[in-house]
C-alpha cells in the first residue's frame, strides 16, 4: 500500500531524533507499505496550535482549532485507488487572510508533489 505523511508533522514534531527516511523504514515495516509520500507541510491553521491569534477578522481575533497539530487528513485523503482528494485555498481567499496564504502556498506545494505521484506498482 502507499501512505501520505507529513514530513514536517512526523519527523520535526513527532520524532525529531530520527532521520526521515528511519521513520519511513519504520512506517513500511509496521504498515507493510510498499510507499510513502511525502508532503512537507500541514495547512498553516493546523499546526502550533498553541502560537496564539491566527489572524484578525473585523477587530476580533482568530485562534486555531487547537487539533491534533498537522493531521494529513486536514489537507488531503484518499478517496479511490489511484485518486487523492486535496483542499484548496483560492486566489481570493488567499489574498484575504495572510493565514490562508501561506496554507495556499503549502496545498500549491502538495498538488505539484501528488500530481506527479503515483500507485505501489507506479501506476499513474
Amino acid at each position: 500500500g502507499v501512505l501520505m505523511a507529513i514530513e514536517d508533522t512526523e519527523v520535526r514534531k513527532r520524532n525529531p531524533k530520527y532521520s526521515k527516511e528511519q521513520i519511513e523504514e519504520e512506517f513500511k515495516k509496521l504498515f507493510n507499505l510498499k510507499k510513502v509520500i511525502w508532503l512537507p507541510y500541514p495547512s498553516f491553521e493546523d499546526e502550533e496550535v498553541y502560537d496564539g491569534v491566527l489572524d484578525i477578522i473585523d477587530g476580533n481575533p482568530v485562534f486555531r482549532s487547537l487539533s491534533a497539530n498537522g493531521h494529513i487528513d486536514e489537507m488531503c485523503r484518499f478517496v479511490g485507488e489511484n485518486t487523492v482528494l486535496l483542499a484548496e485555498i483560492t486566489e481570493e481567499e488567499a489574498e484575504e487572510l495572510e493565514s490562508a496564504r501561506i496554507t495556499k502556498e503549502r496545498f500549491d506545494q502538495a498538488y505539484e508533489i501528488l500530481k506527479n505521484e503515483t500507485d505501489a506498482e507506479g501506476n499513474p
